[in-house]
């Protein structure tokens, strides 16, 4: 018997100022794709085609035709991605393309990324100084909180309280010419570090939108939820990519230069060199990896640097993926990255054992990827990204 159609979900795409979240306007889009990640900014792609002049009109609100309009336009905008009455994503328009070959319809195409990637963007340009003995995630928010101290640069984020327990010492001085995002993904990367992400929540009786800063340690998520993806079933398709070159079993990293006399030959701060112990005991070859951290200058930072790598990118790098229908009530959301779920295969790949299924895990969301449907495909798409390690 055929697998019944998955329900049609309802889509909206609402552009607003970035600072402000003023409303612009919304907008009918075509092979859209969203995806979201812990600590790092999800991608947002969409086209629009100019079939008439409303359309380009509409369009002109976010993409204006002329240089001097300065009222919108990538680099200010975001559009935040609604499916049914939840936010899924809010994304920062970064660039738009307006095209036309031959005789066919102008298009204009928009690319973006989640709020994350402002943070990318904003330099620290005033010292903090330095900071010792204090919590990794209140460091994190004093990061956000000193750069929202701009009002040019103040996007909104409501930050979440508590700790981590895991002290740090950091020095952070505007001549290291480091971002604002590079700073909390590097602390957020360090070994006992965080994870953090950005949500926008809608109020659903006012409509009123919140941007969230929020955190956990070690991870994000729940481990005990009630999340089974299953095939057969409402997992579609599934793939396993391994991959030995994005990998080490010893670990090491560069920062700032030691030597403050320019007439002498500069060399970089190095780190331990921290080995894969596990994979080596078993067998594995040495293979090196190295990663820099330009204007770090501090031995212990680095150190902690090191055995992050040396924990997460050991051996192989194992990519899990499943793509399932998911309902248009579904309780599992982008809110929802960091929870373990079930996912059960029935295949010739992993085949019934003594009457059970072989492969039957609990493993944690780290990403998801979304097709919304369109007038030219009408069902969802949605791609789920597991961690490589089992349930705890």
């Amino acid at each position: 018997m055929a697998d019944a159609p998955a329900e049609v979900v309802p889509y909206r795409y609402v552009f607003c100022d970035l600072l402000t979240d003023a409303y612009i306007c919304d907008l009918t889009l075509d092979n859209v794709t969203y995806d979201r990640r812990i600590i790092e900014p999800g991608t947002f792609r969409a086209s629009v085609e100019i079939a008439n002049a409303d359309i380009a009109n509409q369009v002109a609100r976010i993409v204006p035709r002329h240089p001097d309009i300065l009222t919108t336009g990538p680099g200010r905008t975001v559009v935040h991605v609604y499916r049914g009455s939840q936010i899924w994503g809010t994304y920062l328009i970064w660039q738009a393309v307006v095209s036309q070959r031959g005789r066919d319809n102008v298009t204009v195409e928009l690319q973006g990324a989640g709020l994350e990637s402002y943070l990318a963007h904003v330099d620290i340009r005033a010292d903090i100084g330095e900071i010792t003995g204090v919590d990794q995630v209140q460091i994190a928010r004093q990061l956000i909180t000193h750069m929202q101290t701009d009002a040019y640069a103040n996007i909104g984020l409501q930050l979440q309280s508590g700790a981590s327990g895991v002290p740090r010492d950091l020095i952070v001085l505007a001549a290291d010419g480091r971002s604002y995002g590079d700073r909390l993904v590097e602390l957020a990367r360090s070994e006992n570090g965080f994870e953090w992400t950005i949500h926008t929540s809608v109020d659903p009786g006012t409509g009123v939108r919140t941007r969230h800063w929020v955190w956990g340690y070690p991870q994000l998520g729940s481990i005990t939820s009630n999340h089974v993806f299953a095939q057969p079933g409402n997992v579609t398709s599934w793939q396993e990519s391994i991959d030995a070159l994005k990998a080490a079993t010893k670990w090491q990293v560069r920062g700032d230069s030691v030597n403050s006399d320019i007439t002498n030959v500069s060399s970089p701060l190095l780190s331990d060199i921290v080995p894969a112990q596990d994979y080596l005991d078993a067998g594995w070859p040495r293979t090196d990896g190295t990663h820099d951290y330009n204007k770090i200058g501090i031995k212990s930072v680095l150190d902690n640097y090191a055995a992050w790598w040396a924990a997460n990118r050991a051996g192989a790098m194992r990519i899990h993926q499943a793509s399932v229908r998911l309902p248009a009530n579904t309780a599992f959301s982008p809110v929802n990255l960091g929870d373990y779920v079930r996912l059960v295969l029935t295949n010739d790949w992993w085949p019934i054992i003594n009457g059970s299924p072989s492969f039957s895990k609990s493993w944690r969301v780290i990403g998801i990827a979304v097709t919304p449907p369109d007038r030219n495909k009408p069902q969802e798409e949605c791609v789920l990204t597991f961690a490589e390690e089992m349930e705890p």
